[in-house]
């Protein structure tokens, strides 16, 4: 799934630690975000690399919600905070007697 991710955003080239390091420098990524990849990559390594097979039913449980919180993080968070910022933007552009 990371490995998905990465090549989606760019980055397909090299070992897929420095894909991520490289994906994270670009999205600016917080330091919760990084232990969540080294996370779910030194849980198993199919976490990583989808081609390598399937989880176990044991391991879902524990790799999905570390998996829905790098996706939010990667496609819907840094959405949001962009179009946060425009409006502050926008906001601070209007003089401050029509406010």
């Amino acid at each position: 799934m990371l490995e998905a991710i990465c090549n989606h955003k760019g980055h397909a080239r090299g070992k897929l630690s420095r894909r991520l390091a490289k994906m994270a420098k670009a999205v600016g990524d917080s330091r919760t975000s990084t232990r969540r990849r080294e996370a779910l990559l030194e849980f198993r390594n199919v976490g990583g690399h989808s081609q390598l097979g399937q989880l176990t039913e044991m391991e879902v449980p524990i790799s999905e919600p570390l998996c829905n919180s790098i996706i939010e993080y990667v496609y819907a968070l840094l959405e949001i905070v962009a179009e946060a910022e425009k409006q502050i933007q926008q906001q601070r552009a209007v003089p401050k007697s029509e406010n």
